[in-house]
């Protein structure tokens, strides 16, 4: 007698409701977007610090390239490139790789403008070389920097006044000033 007394309670008590209340609705809606928005903004600020890391990479890769050129005998140079699982920075001194760092992952690219304004899209496996003068300082063209790696590029005359780190809509630029090999990081 009890379990029916219980089944009788328990559908009496039911039978009305036929689904979710429009508030109940809303409040799942709100839920929802919330989560969506908060991962948005989680993904957005990750790929922001994935390019400010390597815009600072190549910065600290570009210090070191110029410290090396002005101090080490032999052939000191930069080469930036694309990776198969991301952007690599190779180190040379004497001709030979003495520092090859994974910079940053597939997400990011990496793009430069040579002085004559034109935009390189990206820096494909061949690489961007960078290098400096010994006596003085400053920026080689890309011809004369490529030529320590032994590699030959289309714009030698040039010279790469600004390399572009980006990732979605997230860009920093790292500026060259090719006469005195001044470099800087722009927001």
């Amino acid at each position: 007698m009890r379990d029916r007394g219980f089944l009788k309670t328990y559908r009496h008590k039911h039978i009305g409701n036929k689904g979710f209340s429009l508030v109940e609705l809303i409040v799942i809606i709100a839920i929802v977007a919330v989560s969506a928005s908060a991962t948005t903004i989680s993904m957005s600020s990750l790929y922001s610090f994935h390019v400010k890391q390597c815009a600072y990479d190549i910065d600290a890769l570009l210090s070191k390239c110029k410290v090396g050129v002005m101090s080490k005998e032999g052939n000191v140079y930069l080469r930036l490139y694309n990776g198969t699982d991301g952007i690599y920075g190779e180190y040379f001194e004497a001709g030979i790789a003495v520092a090859n760092e994974k910079i940053a992952n597939d997400t990011v690219s990496i793009s430069y403008i040579s002085s004559n304004g034109d935009t390189i899209n990206t820096i494909g496996t061949g690489g961007l070389y960078i290098s400096f003068d010994r006596t003085t300082g400053s920026l080689l063209t890309l011809g004369e920097a490529a030529t320590l790696g032994g590699a030959t590029v289309g714009d030698e005359g040039y010279y790469s006044t600004a390399i572009i780190v980006e990732s979605g809509e997230k860009n920093v630029t790292v500026r060259i000033v090719p006469t005195t090999g001044k470099h800087f990081i722009e927001s």
